[in-house]
């Protein structure tokens, strides 16, 4: 039952998935086992933080991260740690976010468990960028690309160089980001999950908006918030739409921009992504 749930998961039939790993959690907590189940909270954790239930996705994180403390093993305990760092991060919650991903990464290297740590540097240069520091967060996903390379995770890679495309944008470094966004691209291409596929496309349309190609990246991002919403993958709509009016603000083009970010600010809100609808609220700002 839950190894079909991750397939589902994996092409990105989440509500099947959802569904087969509930009822593999119902047989392993009557089984009353604690191995079982840490791994099931912290899969259901990860679903729900995609299909953008920030507030479930929280409490299948803390659920896995307790049971993981009780079982004394590290390599989950990373995990679930890093799942509440994303949680605090769509809070908007830096500070604590920060420390989740620190212990996640010390927990990690505990258990020599180089993709999660991997995964622990992703969420570090999620918080350096929310910080400004640009250089920092590139240090940290660069290296969380290297490992996954190494590891032969594809959708880690991608993830990573994405977060080094990002903080390149923020240096106006465009030719820099150009070539890892490419790199970025060919990862995700033999990817089989929807979701790093439209990180990676949505990260390439702000590439092309940097480029000049501000129609075409806007056009992407209209094209790419649809498909993610069809998917019900909500957490990547809305950064598709967020791209779309930033984007469109940096253009000039501040009526189009007001009424994307509007509807973002309120959408985040309503799904528990504060970080999200503060980036919109100051976009808003005269």
């Amino acid at each position: 039952m839950m190894n079909m749930a991750n397939i589902y998961f994996r092409t990105g039939e989440l509500d099947r998935a959802r569904r087969g790993y509930e009822d593999a959690l119902a047989i392993a907590r009557d089984r009353r086992d604690k191995a079982r189940m840490v791994l099931i909270e912290g899969n259901l954790g990860q679903l729900l933080w995609q299909r953008g239930d920030a507030a479930n996705a929280r409490q299948h994180y803390e659920s896995c991260a307790a049971l993981a403390r009780e079982l004394n093993d590290f390599s989950q305990q990373a995990y679930c740690a890093n799942g509440l760092g994303d949680g605090l991060m769509a809070l908007d919650d830096v500070e604590r976010a920060d420390q989740r991903y620190q212990e996640g990464l010390e927990a990690a290297e505990k258990a020599k468990d180089v993709a999660v740590a991997a995964q622990a540097r992703m969420g570090l240069a999620e918080t350096a960028l929310a910080r400004g520091r640009t250089d920092q967060a590139i240090a940290h996903a660069a290296r969380a690309a290297a490992d996954s390379l190494k590891g032969g995770s594809l959708d880690d890679e991608a993830n990573a160089r994405v977060l080094v495309v990002r903080a390149q944008l923020r240096q106006r470094k465009v030719a820099a980001a150009r070539a890892e966004i490419d790199l970025a691209t060919a990862a995700a291409v033999k990817s089989t999950e929807p979701g790093t596929q439209i990180v990676v496309a949505v990260t390439e349309a702000d590439v092309l908006a940097a480029e000049g190609k501000v129609d075409e990246a806007a056009r992407r991002l209209t094209a790419l918030a649809a498909r993610a919403r069809k998917l019900g993958l909500h957490k990547h709509e809305l950064e598709a739409r967020l791209v779309r009016g930033e984007i469109l603000a940096a253009a000039g083009r501040r009526a189009e921009a007001r009424a994307v970010l509007r509807a973002v600010e309120r959408d985040a809100m309503a799904r528990g992504f504060a970080g999200f609808a503060r980036v919109a609220a100051d976009l808003l700002e005269p």
